[in-house]
């Protein structure tokens, strides 16, 4: 009896052994499996893009031009679009007056002309005068006293000098009109170039008061240091940045 007693006791304490021991092993398993992964960063800030495209005020211009119309900020824009346009007004009435200044000046210029041909003309024929009279008294002039008084010879002598300095007045005179008339025209030439080197650049200027987007994208206005947008009646000076077009395609 007691040793059926011990064998059950022994069998039991095997069999609690095995199932302590399973548990134990099924507790250090684990089973792998595929699974969603992903990775969750915060953060906070602003996107922007890596390049842009900077709209600015016409650089060729000297001073101060003023905004007229400015595309809303935001605006899908496409190639060949109108993103700005300036005020020509005063640019426009400063090329009315160059244009009036150099058609005078080309008229006062055709005068001068004709006005120095005209006396270049008298004072040649009073050159000609001169050479005739003088080869005149030069081919008659009778020295012999036998034929004529010691005064007449002397008078005549007088008149052929005369004739000569008179000449030699006329050469003079005709080198120092020559060289005020070519200082006067040069004069002129020099202003009516002027009024026409300031009304091509003024065409030009007039040319650049629309400002073309270069390429499609998304328009956005620049911001001064105190935080104000360009708007409508704004001055802005040559070269100042007044929008961009970003590359969305690229943000940082």
């Amino acid at each position: 009896m007691n040793i059926k007693l011990s064998l059950s006791l022994l069998g039991m304490m095997i069999l609690s052994g095995c199932s302590k021991e399973n548990t134990v092993q099924n507790a250090l398993t684990y089973t792998v499996s595929k699974h969603q992964f992903a990775t969750v960063v915060e953060a906070k800030g602003h996107l922007i893009a890596a390049n842009e495209t900077i709209i600015s005020a016409p650089a060729s211009t000297r001073g101060p031009q003023t905004l007229a119309w400015l595309m809303p900020e935001y605006s899908q824009v496409k190639k060949g679009d109108v993103i700005a346009r300036f005020d020509g007004e005063q640019m426009r009435r400063q090329s009315q007056r160059n244009t009036n200044k150099a058609a005078l000046t080309a008229q006062d210029l055709a005068r001068k002309s004709a006005e120095i041909d005209k006396d270049k003309a008298i004072l040649n024929h009073d050159i000609v005068l001169v050479n005739e009279e003088k080869q005149f008294a030069e081919d008659y002039s009778i020295e012999d006293e036998r034929i004529r008084s010691k005064l007449d010879i002397l008078e005549s002598q007088q008149n052929v000098e005369f004739l000569n300095a008179k000449h030699d007045y006329y050469d003079w005179q005709t080198g120092r009109f020559e060289q005020s008339a070519a200082g006067e025209l040069m004069l002129l030439k020099m202003q009516e170039n002027q009024y026409k080197q300031k009304l091509a650049m003024l065409n030009t200027n007039l040319s650049q008061l629309e400002i073309i987007a270069p390429h499609d994208g998304l328009l956005t206005h620049n911001s001064n240091w105190r935080g104000e947008k360009p708007r409508a009646g704004e001055t802005l000076w040559p070269g100042q940045k007044i929008a961009a077009l970003p590359d969305v395609s690229q943000m940082q």
